[in-house]
């Protein structure tokens, strides 16, 4: 009775691994940074969480293979700020044009020697919201987005307690 309860178990385990290991498998990560359990950090592309392992390439190009039992903690590259950058600069550069043309509008009432050539109003708050958009998308390209990512670490346990077989599934 006792060897048919320990085949059942085993059994079980053996039939459960790969419902376990299906959920476990993930979407590629294009670009990843992994701490490691001994403090050690490693940047790598195109990595997966396959079986029980990240697989991957390094920031360098070569194969890489760490497994999930070593991995303290995994971030996936989100993107860079580019777009909220450009957004933020045009706005920017707009109020700095507008700021110029009302600027050159109040000191043209005051001074009779001075005009202000309405056909260059628009080419200058273009050409500076341009400018601030340009300047915004660069520095928004400079701020790189991290995402925590959890790596699951199935373990199946099979311990005898007492005189009675234990099966643990965790997660």
């Amino acid at each position: 009775m006792k060897l048919a309860y320990v085949f059942v178990v085993a059994m079980a385990a053996m039939l459960t691994a790969p419902a376990v290991q299906a959920q476990t498998d993930s979407a590629v990560y294009s670009r990843f940074r992994v701490l490691l359990t001994n403090g050690k950090r490693v940047e790598g592309r195109s990595g997966a969480v396959r079986n029980d392992s990240l697989i991957g390439k390094s920031a360098k190009g070569a194969p890489l293979s760490i497994p999930t039992n070593e991995i303290r903690a995994m971030d996936r590259y989100a993107g860079n700020k580019a777009v909220t950058g450009a957004i933020i600069g045009a706005g920017v550069g707009l109020l700095t044009g507008l700021t110029a043309y009302l600027s050159a509008e109040a000191q043209a009432e005051s001074d009779p020697y001075l005009e202000v050539n309405e056909s260059a109003v628009a080419p200058v708050i273009i050409g500076c919201t341009a400018a601030g958009a340009l300047v915004g998308m660069f520095v928004g390209m400079s701020m790189q987005s991290w995402e925590r990512v959890t790596v699951a670490k199935p373990q199946v346990v099979i311990s005898h307690d007492g005189g009675r077989i234990v099966f643990t599934l965790a997660f």
